[in-house]
Order: C-alpha cells, then structure tokens, then sequence
C-alpha cells in the first residue's frame, strides 16, 4: 500500500476526524461519501495510532479536504485510478494526446495513473475541475532503467498539452519523487531531491535514485 492508493470504507469501519473543528453538515457528508462508496486516498502516514485517508468534498460551493484517521490499517487498497479511464472527459484532441503518452509510457514499462481533482470529479460528480486545475499523474515504472527516457517523454508532453500537468513518479520500496521537482534539479544541475514515502520525507541524492540512470541535459 502506498500513498495515492484508493480505500473503500465501510459503514462498520471506526474512524476519527483529524480535525475535530469540521462543520457537522462535513461530517455527515463524508458519512453518505462512505455509504456512496465513494474512496478515500491514503496519505502520508504521521502517527503509529491511526491510518490516515482523505478525501475532498463539495459542500455550498464551498471545497473541504477531509483527514480520516481509522482505528485499524485497511487490509484491501486498490491502486489509484488509470489515466486511461478518464480520457472521455476531454476533448477528442486532448484525448489523442493522453492516449499518445499512455503508449509511450507503456512501451517503457509505466502504468499512468490519476489523482488530485480529475480523479476526484471521476469518484464523485459534486467535485468541479476547473481550467486552472493541474492534471495529477502517478507513474508507475517497473524498473528504474528507463527514468532518462520517462522523464524525456514527460517534458515533450508537458509542452504539447494545454492543461498544466504535474505529479510523482513512484519507485521502489514505495519511495516517490516528483517529476517537475526532478526535471527542474536536473537542469539547475541540483545534487538532492525531495523522495516522500508512505511514513517519511527526505532529501536524497539524485545519483542515489536514480542509479546513473540520468543525465543532466533535460531542459
């Protein structure tokens, strides 16, 4: 399990808001979410006594980002939504152009998958994406080798597509690094990068991660 993964809650499930100053009508709400089977998306896990998930709601065109912490570690989790399932939301345009990069991806090994307010307004009709919204991608290699031509192919879609795109790309041992963060080490030639895990943030050494996988000639 990792972070971004998606848990399915159950009436029965005993949680608590982490924070207790929510409006009632919010509490309810994350109640008929639940009831809805709607997900919730695990987060970065800060304390041995609860398993924190969250979610984002719609409540008088107002949004709310909600932390759960449950009282036990859920045994099932799915993996985050596939890009691929959310490509009729845009135009026939914008669709040959993520289903281009899903190839692309795929020929390097990589599932793309959704988070963030796309994968949200999948889940859940309430949640409105609007023309500023980024596009939230998690890329999944299965092997690090390929990261030089991942990140080559992130940077050529970045700059075809209209919707600004950001997002992580998830290594091994749950360890995840941003793509923008290391596009832009790499060309201010920056040693360290941030790698966040599912209990823990770090600095490490972008030789490190990447193996000598990397050059720094990406702009």
């Amino acid at each position: 399990m990792n972070r971004h993964d998606l848990i399915y809650l159950q009436a029965s499930d005993s949680y608590r808001f982490l924070d207790a100053s929510l409006p009632l009508q919010v509490k309810q709400k994350i109640q008929e979410q639940i009831s809805q089977n709607i997900p919730f998306t695990v987060c970065r896990q800060e304390s041995e006594d609860y398993f924190k998930v969250a979610i984002n709601i719609m409540l008088q065109q107002r949004k709310y980002r909600v932390a759960l912490g449950l009282n036990a570690t859920p045994t099932l989790s799915q993996r985050p939504l596939l890009l691929a399932r959310i490509l009729d939301r845009f135009s026939a345009e914008i669709q040959t152009m993520l289903q281009h990069f899903i190839r692309a991806m795929q020929q390097l090994s990589c599932c793309v998958y959704v988070y963030g307010s796309y994968a949200n307004q999948f889940f859940n009709p309430d949640i409105f994406v609007h023309a500023q919204s980024d596009l939230d991608l998690l890329i999944q290699p299965e092997h690090r080798h390929a990261l030089d031509q991942i990140i080559a192919e992130i940077i050529k879609f970045k700059a075809q597509l209209c919707i600004p795109i950001d997002g992580e790309i998830a290594l091994e041992h749950k360890q995840n690094i941003s793509f923008n963060e290391l596009i832009f080490a790499l060309h201010h030639q920056q040693e360290q990068i941030i790698v966040k895990g599912l209990r823990d943030i770090k600095l490490q050494s972008i030789a490190d991660i990447c193996g000598g996988n990397l050059n720094a000639s990406h702009h």
